[in-house]
């Protein structure tokens, strides 16, 4: 390798592109939504949710809202409106009236 290869040359042909003064964030936190997330919204409403979610098949009949899997959990949280119409619910205070 001449002297200006050797100069300009900044890492290792296969070394990974990363900040090595930089932590990486740990592969093992991925962002998980719980039912707990969904208990000031259903509060009140849980007969009237439970029942919703029986007849949709995403829980048994003894189950609750509570027994939801973490992806039906953030699938009700992005479609927050659409859920609570289905439902027959109102919106988490502060979003408006259901459409």
């Amino acid at each position: 390798m001449n002297a200006l290869a050797a100069r300009n040359q900044v890492a290792e042909p296969a070394a990974p592109l990363v900040d090595p003064k930089v932590a990486a964030p740990p592969a093992d936190e991925v962002p998980m939504d719980y039912p707990s997330d969904l208990a000031g919204w259903f509060e009140g409403h849980e007969q009237t949710v439970n029942e919703y979610l029986c007849r949709v098949n995403w829980i048994n009949p003894g189950q609750t809202w509570r027994d939801l899997t973490p992806e039906k959990v953030a699938q009700i949280k992005e479609r927050r409106k659409r859920f609570a119409s289905a439902a027959a619910i109102p919106l988490p205070a502060g979003e408006g009236v259901a459409a």
